[in-house]
């Protein structure tokens, strides 16, 4: 029983933080998205890096990223607001959007702090989803069911973390790049990829060879 009163507790946490960081994700990518709606659009180009955050050992280093661009013919530079595990080569294009009435003012076009948090915030929901979703099929009530929830929500799941990690790696850069960039390792987002389709089929489809 308290097994259970612990378990309860600590799915009840992770879904308020979850619920938490998708509200901030949503609400600030939504002003931002105010913010830069009159915004015009130049492309930069990667001038250099700094680190963002580091393990004691080295080994989880993150990279905040400096690009360059050219407004009326004056220099200007902005950096990501996030860390990155890999630096691209340098000169590497991205679009950049600026307030054509204050030229500073700009952001990066894709992965920002906003969009990280409502990936994590999604995460943080989904993982205790699974777990009660666990429980309830253990209780039997999705026995007349033709396909099977369980395996579907896990499917979805392992997709989207394949998808996230893959897209707050290595945001926006062509296939070559990718492996370049992962090397071996693509290997785990794939595999999360590729299990998660095999559930979501399997759950739509096969139901009755599961178990």
């Amino acid at each position: 029983m308290k097994a259970k009163i612990i378990s309860a507790v600590l799915i009840v946490i992770c879904m308020v933080c979850g619920i938490f960081m998708l509200c901030i994700g949503v609400h600030g990518s939504h002003d931002l998205s105010k913010k830069t709606k009159q915004y015009e659009t130049v492309t930069g180009y990667l001038l250099d890096y700094s680190i963002y955050s580091n393990s004691r050992r080295g080994r989880n280093t993150t990279y905040r990223l400096t690009y360059s661009y050219i407004v009326n013919d004056e220099e200007y530079i902005v950096s990501t607001d996030y860390g990155i595990g890999y630096v691209p080569q340098k000169g590497s294009e991205k679009t950049i959007m600026y307030n054509p009435d204050n030229p500073k003012e700009a952001i990066i076009l894709g992965t920002n702090r906003y969009s990280l948090l409502i990936l994590f915030g999604f995460m943080f929901i989904a993982v205790p989803l699974l777990f009660i979703l666990g429980y309830i099929y253990t209780l039997g009530y999705f026995a007349h069911f033709r396909m099977n929830p369980l395996d579907i929500v896990i499917g979805i799941v392992f997709f989207a973390m394949g998808i996230g990690i893959i897209y707050i790696q290595a945001n926006e850069i062509s296939i070559v790049e990718l492996f370049t960039v992962f090397r071996i390792w693509i290997i785990i987002p794939i595999l999360f990829i590729v299990v998660g389709i095999y559930l979501m089929i399997r759950g739509m489809f096969f139901p009755e060879k599961l178990y």
